[in-house]
């Protein structure tokens, strides 16, 4: 009972943070605010903040997620039609360009200029940046592979498409910031548009088979932790495929766009996607903010359908890591498992290690282990 209590007091703690440093944030801006000030706000003392966010950066991430599960939680996909790609790119690109400061003041939007100050953060920072830039690669399979539900019979990747689409609305959202009045948003979802429409000769390149790992037979219990969220629909994780067959990815930040491999692999199979991270503190929050960045403004534009297959994961705290058999996850991790039948049947790790799982032969040789289809 007691360590509930404590727990619920920590939550409690954590909130009244957040929403102190929110005030802090939007008063007086992310630069100047310090962290006895957000501790003042919250009543509460220096090492109280402490003992939640490892530093201001980490508050600042946590706080800019909050702000952007807003409008991420809005979103109500009930009987949503589809509706055609370059629909659903204007939609979107409105949605995002909502969010941006009208005119340039200061008070015109907290989040723009919370999230251009932690763009610069972003920018200072190597490992930062690495892990940023392959969640950016993950926000584009996401959207690329939604975009690709909306062909209306055209088929072929649309990541380029979508990557291209994100390389503009953040450079929009930054030059609004750093060059108030310069970007006119609706040229830029004119732009958008007309992106939507380009033909980029997209094509999935698979793995050189020099890279891709063996992949060896299991049979053990698969024993899934509980309470964890999907990043893409924003709710509860129900099933873990207990009694069918999927596909779990377990990746690093710096290896997050290697989903792709068991995405056009899987054959129809379901794919969870856990991110894990050697720095919860900072870039756990920070793989939040990149996803939510995008799916706050993905969602209420295009039917469920459109992100069915993916489940993503964030292992906050190492309990999805510990549940695969890994003694450590790094940001550079790259596990697949096969669960079948509430067992865990196969394992791949290294480079391409989901594409080896997604494309194992049936056929298992004496040393335990499947040969890649090449």
């Amino acid at each position: 009972m007691a360590g509930g209590r404590r727990a619920e007091q920590q939550e409690r703690n954590r909130h009244r943070i957040l929403s102190a440093a929110r005030d802090e944030f939007s008063d007086v801006g992310y630069r100047s605010t310090k962290i006895d000030a957000v501790a003042g706000r919250a009543e509460l003392t220096r090492g109280a903040v402490y003992s939640n966010f490892v530093g201001k950066r980490a508050l600042g991430l946590a706080v800019a997620v909050g702000v952007l599960s807003e409008t991420a939680d809005a979103a109500d996909w009930a009987g949503r039609p589809a509706p055609t790609r370059q629909d659903a790119v204007s939609s979107l690109a409105r949605g995002w360009l909502a969010r941006l400061p009208a005119g340039g003041a200061t008070g015109d939007s907290e989040l723009a200029h919370l999230v251009s100050d932690l763009h610069a953060e972003i920018r200072n920072d190597r490992d930062l940046r690495d892990a940023y830039s392959q969640l950016l690669a993950l926000d584009a399979i996401i959207l690329g592979r939604a975009l690709e539900t909306l062909g209306q019979g055209e088929t072929g990747r649309q990541v380029k498409v979508a990557s291209s689409l994100l390389s503009l609305l953040h450079s929009a959202g930054n030059l609004s910031a750093m060059a108030p009045g310069f970007t006119d948003p609706f040229d830029v979802v004119t732009g958008c548009t007309s992106l939507a429409a380009t033909d980029f000769s997209d094509a999935w390149t698979p793995p050189h088979a020099s890279i891709v790992p063996p992949v060896h037979a299991e049979d053990r219990p698969w024993e899934p932790p509980t309470g964890m969220y999907d990043l893409i629909t924003g709710s509860a994780v129900e099933s873990w495929a207990t009694g069918g067959d999927t596909i779990i990815a377990v990746l690093g930040l710096r290896q997050a766009a290697a989903v792709e491999q068991a995405l056009r692999s899987a054959d129809g199979e379901h794919v969870t996607l856990v991110l894990v991270t050697d720095d919860p503190g900072e870039r756990a929050p920070l793989a939040e903010m990149a996803l939510a960045e995008l799916l706050g403004v993905l969602r209420p534009v295009v039917p469920s359908d459109a992100l069915a297959g993916l489940t993503v994961i964030l292992d906050r705290d190492g309990r999805c890591a510990e549940a695969v058999g890994l003694r450590a996850a790094t940001d550079d991790t790259h596990v697949a498992l096969r669960i079948g039948g509430g067992r865990i049947t196969a394992r791949a790790e290294g480079p391409a290690a989901c594409h080896a799982l997604t494309t194992m032969s049936d056929h298992m040789s004496d040393h335990g282990m499947s040969r890649p289809a090449r």
